[in-house]
């Protein structure tokens, strides 16, 4: 039987071997590895959320979503300076929900909401200043926009709609730079609407809607998406409005576009993440992501970003991501 005496004669030749294979390095205990990595991240100017980790991953990979995470960044760090909107309606709320949704008209008309101009005018000009640095279109509208001919925040208004009439270039960019371009404008109008938007949900509850843009501004859904305990439930599908964050339901076996309705007009693949639904009439497709904390509390800017592999098997499959604003 061997004693500690024994035992301790033998330590040496341990240490010696473990020197050895390590290389004279202290192996770390994962928790001590966990806190190096937070720190790491912290270094670089990321999050430690598992979303921002995963989007700083991708950008590793693709440089143009690195582009994007950083103006995003950006943006969201300046909208929250202050600018809120102000809903002026002329008649009550009831009265109005009842008139345009019921009818499938968004509540909001423009002519019927205020911004704070000042606080939109700065961060419209840094909007438009990063991202001429992806797009002629973007550096003529800056430049009409700098110049007086076209007021804030109409410039950037004008370029969701898609207005040809004021560029000297037409719209077909590349497909996936295009949408890139829509999503960092609705990061800038996000915030300004955000608020506005909770006040009016109440007013919707009950109120049926089937159409495939926001019952409350008109935009189009930036992604759908569904709760991670209800991964074997899919009969309603959640979707989020890519301008203002509303959720609402829209029927499963319905093309967001086209309306095809049939059980073989649809392709569905499976990914990290999430899964994407192809529509086989109109080569579209929708993004369905899994969101693993509360709807409130979920970034789906980011968590669209974090799922851009699934936007990549779809493109090489033929399909697109349509506009997602409304035109």
């Amino acid at each position: 039987m061997m004693t500690f005496f024994d035992i301790s004669r033998l330590l040496p030749f341990f240490t010696f071997n473990y020197t050895l294979r390590t290389g004279g390095r202290r192996r770390q205990h994962p928790r001590e590895r966990g806190k190096l990595k937070r720190k790491q991240w912290r270094e670089h100017g990321v999050g430690v959320s598992r979303v921002e980790r995963r989007v700083a991953y991708l950008s590793r990979v693709f440089p143009w979503l690195s582009d994007l995470f950083r103006a995003y960044s950006d943006i969201t760090r300046m909208s929250g300076k202050g600018g809120g909107a102000r809903w002026d309606p002329p008649g009550p709320v009831e009265v109005l929900v009842g008139e345009r949704v019921k009818r499938g008209f968004p509540l909001l008309r423009a002519e019927e909401v205020s911004i704070d101009a000042e606080a939109l005018r700065e961060l419209s000009v840094y909007v438009l200043t990063v991202l001429s640095r992806w797009s002629g279109i973007m550096s003529d509208l800056l430049d009409s926009a700098l110049s007086g001919r076209i007021p804030f925040p109409e410039a950037a208004m004008r370029f969701l709609a898609r207005d040809e009439r004021y560029f000297e270039r037409d719209l077909s960019l590349d497909e996936v730079r295009t949408e890139s371009l829509f999503f960092v404008l609705a990061r800038a109008l996000n915030p300004q609407m955000r608020g506005l938007v909770r006040e009016l949900r109440d007013h919707l509850e009950g109120v049926p809607w089937e159409e495939a843009f926001c019952p409350v501004c008109g935009f189009l859904p930036l992604v759908g998406f569904f709760p991670a305990t209800a991964r074997g439930n899919r009969t309603e599908l959640n979707l989020v409005c890519s301008l203002c964050e509303n959720f609402w339901v829209h029927p499963p076996r319905r093309c967001l576009l086209c309306g095809a309705g049939e059980e073989g007009d649809f392709l569905t693949f499976h990914g990290r993440g999430g899964f994407v639904r192809c529509c086989l009439s109109c080569n579209s497709y929708v993004k369905f992501i899994t969101v693993e904390s509360p709807p409130d509390e979920a970034s789906f800017p980011l968590e669209d970003m974090a799922t851009v592999t699934l936007d990549i098997r779809a493109n090489n499959l033929g399909f697109s991501r349509r506009g997602v604003f409304r035109v």
